[in-house]
């Protein structure tokens, strides 16, 4: 799956323009010029919501009362064609073939699409909600059960900790029903940990593979589930749930406080790995990303890197950009440190663009 031409009208700082792409396509200019808008806008067509805000009106151009983005994309010499129309007082409209499409989650995981920014360094340097939504976000897209399972989980969560808050007495004092929500927290959270650490197992192999593919060297990644209960990998349903009723008692508050941790050498990568070190890691984790949807859909994503050869010495950058992962997105200030025969290859789209 690729998106073959762009057309931006009124998108963020694009008055009227069109844009074609090949295979890996290196988008150059100075900043503020819209390199990361072009990104945005082919995230947008595919994922039908903005990258960096919750204000979908955000994306229309200043002086404008409406926003237009049409894409074409091809799958397998199939053309497809889809449009958004957006206007200032919230109406959208998506549009694949020229048919109005009413609910978005009929064609929600048609055309995939992978984004980094530099933001996406916190999946290492940040809290471990960072880290939660990542891994959640990625098995609920290979694994729709485990979505239905994290949706249940926090449904009674909520309902457990609303029944403690109320200040009626007859009800704070209800342990019957206390300890019947606390029940279904466990069989909740014991396929939720089970699934985790099962998906962890497939994950860590391509993270290496990408690593090593981008470093340049053999160092291994290890990923570590921080959790009281992370050993019950091997565990029967039954067994966790016993397990996981012993650690609450403890005081273990359930899978939505559990971390991610990565390791290098023994190390935190958190603490001890370099600014090339994490960045690399963070590149790992999201082609390996692409690679598990691939496994599971068949199609390699759109990958699109915002400012990713930051940071990165010449090597890493060369490694990066050799290998073939689908369709490519890069975008930087300056094109002199880009390996020639990457530039050989490449679209180059240099901004501003004239027309």
């Amino acid at each position: 799956m690729k998106i073959v031409e762009l057309r931006l009208c009124n998108f963020r700082n694009f008055k009227e323009q069109q844009f074609f792409f090949g295979d890996i396509n290196v988008i150059f200019g100075k900043n503020a010029q819209g390199k990361t808008n072009i990104l945005e806008a082919i995230y947008y067509l595919c994922n039908f919501r903005p990258v960096k805000t919750t204000k979908e009106i955000e994306i229309i151009n200043f002086d404008s009362d409406f926003s237009y983005i049409k894409g074409i994309f091809e799958d397998n010499g199939d053309l497809i064609d889809r449009e958004i129309y957006l206007t200032r007082d919230g109406t959208k409209k998506i549009k694949e073939m020229g048919f109005e499409i009413k609910k978005v989650k009929d064609i929600s995981n048609r055309i995939r699409t992978i984004f980094f920014s530099p933001d996406n360094l916190s999946l290492v340097k940040g809290s471990p909600s960072v880290r939660r939504r990542f891994f959640d976000s990625l098995i609920s897209e290979i694994k729709p059960a485990y979505y239905n399972y994290l949706k249940d989980y926090f449904r009674v969560l909520m309902q457990k900790n609303k029944l403690i808050k109320n200040k009626d007495a007859k009800f704070f004092y209800n342990r019957e029903l206390i300890e019947v929500f606390n029940d279904k927290i466990i069989d909740f959270s014991s396929v939720i940990v089970k699934m985790r650490l099962a998906f962890l197992k497939k994950f860590i192999p391509f993270v290496n593979e990408f690593y090593a593919d981008f470093s340049g060297n053999d160092t291994l990644i290890d990923l570590k589930y921080n959790s009281p209960i992370a050993e019950v990998g091997e565990f029967s349903i039954d067994e966790i749930k016993l397990k996981m009723k012993e650690e609450i008692k403890r005081g273990y508050q359930g899978p939505h406080t559990d971390d991610y941790i990565f390791l290098s050498g023994g190390r935190e990568v958190k603490r001890y790995g370099s600014q090339g070190e994490i960045r690399t890691l963070v590149l790992s984790m999201i082609f390996s990303r692409g690679k598990i949807i691939y496994e599971y859909a068949g199609k390699m994503p759109i990958i699109l890197l915002d400012d990713v050869l930051y940071e990165l010495d010449y090597n890493r950058r060369q490694n990066l950009l050799k290998n073939d992962y689908g369709q490519l997105f890069i975008t930087a200030t300056d094109i002199k440190n880009l390996p020639g025969e990457i530039l050989k290859r490449a679209s180059l789209i240099g901004l501003p663009k004239e027309g």
